[in-house]
């Protein structure tokens, strides 16, 4: 056991290293002057927020008064290879794909220059004003070198267009979990809803070595490149979400990305839960949102690029309670345990039943992965993850009329509900 936990802190090291050594940025030149293309650029159009983003910049792009309405006038959609029939999944969309305001390329963010041709990277150097960021090779298991291609060199890949053809603004979709590395602090310092230090728009990266996953790294290094081309004058804005969950008003798809990935954590922590009977309560709180919301803040990003960073969080996180209040609105309640208890019983679970929601997801409950032999999860159930603060955001969102939804819970808990009823 000391050899693993010896073995996860020289990972956290140089994956540490490495995440400086990658958000380097060097060559930058100076921002291209004159007029902004008039195209806008998206990564991840197939994913969580890029689908809920593409939605509404169609509605935005394409409408007479719409906020983006007369910047631009069309829209490049990159979508992983073999996905591209994945986008046409709105009415809108196809609709905007029939007229021509959205043209998908198919494209490997992990692949140098996303696998495009040299003609088709002149073309978005020569036209694209606006890039929206949101593909990211969502994993909390995989190690940093097999999650870096999509999620850091991406992002370099993104910014060196910036340096080229026409004027950009970039709109970097990160992670809350840049900010979380665990703090070990006494009961007194726990402010509302046991929720130890909160980080807000303009607090300090920590050192990567501290964060608790090497998805967080990559992002880290990431969002510190983003913070570089801005300061070197470039039009780069970061918005950070929390916990993501899908839109309600949605199509229902249980477990639908990856296992291995684990994209879908929240959708397979309900169903844990409800495969225990239990939920867990503790010194922690909810921050959930649905990926609309995420996708109006990146809106609010592109229309305020003199803002440096948003965050999508909610006003504050809902109480550990939450998520029982969610199941016992659906008619399933559950038993609330200390999250101590619930951790045993998710470990019992997890090495007897290879069938077990969470079991894709191991490593994240395996402790010594962080200071004080503590597991990711543990920590954060343990309400030792600092909480993201949106107080600025918020704020500035407020002007607009728009707020995120309190009810961002309710979708892990029906697709844990859907997930386990029996087959008609």
């Amino acid at each position: 056991a000391q050899a693993l936990d010896d073995g996860r802190a020289t990972r956290a090291a140089a994956e540490g290293i490495r995440a400086r050594r990658d958000s380097a940025f060097q060559g930058l030149g100076s921002p291209p002057k004159g007029e902004h293309g008039r195209t806008v650029l998206l990564t991840g159009g197939t994913g969580l927020v890029g689908g809920a983003l593409l939605h509404k910049l169609v509605t935005s792009v394409g409408a007479v008064g719409g906020p983006l309405a007369g910047r631009f006038d069309r829209i490049i959609a990159l979508v992983r290879p073999g996905r591209a029939g994945a986008i046409t999944s709105s009415t809108a969309v196809r609709d905007a794909i029939s007229a021509g305001l959205v043209v998908p390329w198919q494209a490997d963010l992990a692949a140098p220059g996303f696998g495009l041709s040299s003609h088709a990277r002149r073309e978005l150097a020569a036209t694209a004003g606006l890039i929206l960021h949101c593909a990211a090779d969502l994993s909390f298991t995989l190690p940093y070198g097999e999650l870096a291609p999509a999620n850091v060199a991406a992002t370099r890949e993104l910014i060196t267009l910036m340096d080229e053809g026409s004027a950009k603004q970039l709109v970097l979709v990160s992670s809350a979990s840049v900010l979380q590395a665990p703090e070990h602090r006494s009961p007194g310092c726990a402010v509302a809803n046991g929720i130890q230090l909160a980080r807000d728009e303009a607090s300090a990266l920590p050192d990567p070595a501290a964060l608790s996953v090497s998805y967080a790294r990559t992002k880290w290094a990431a969002d510190v490149m983003g913070s570089a081309a801005r300061e070197a004058g470039f039009a780069v804005t970061i918005v950070r979400p929390p916990w993501i969950a899908a839109d309600l008003a949605g199509p229902f798809a249980p477990f639908g990305r990856d296992a291995k990935r684990g994209g879908d954590f929240l959708d397979r922590f309900a169903s844990a839960c409800a495969a225990l009977g239990a939920f867990p309560v503790g010194p922690f709180g909810w921050n959930v949102v649905d990926a609309g919301y995420v996708a109006e803040v990146v809106m609010a990003a592109a229309r305020a690029p003199h803002v440096p960073v948003f965050h999508a969080g909610l006003p504050a996180p809902l109480p550990a309670t939450a998520l029982g209040e969610a199941f016992a609105m659906a008619g399933q309640p559950l038993a609330p345990v200390p999250a101590s208890d619930w951790l045993a019983r998710n470990e019992t679970a997890l090495r007897a039943d290879p069938g077990y929601p969470l079991r894709p997801l191991t490593p994240l409950f395996d402790n010594g992965h962080i200071a004080g032999g503590l597991s990711p999860i543990g920590a954060y159930i343990g309400g030792l993850m600092p909480e993201l603060q949106s107080t600025n955001t918020l704020a500035l969102l407020a002007h607009d009329g728009v707020a995120p939804s309190q009810a961002a819970l309710t979708g892990p808990v029906r697709a844990a509900l859907r997930a386990s009823a029996p087959a008609q």
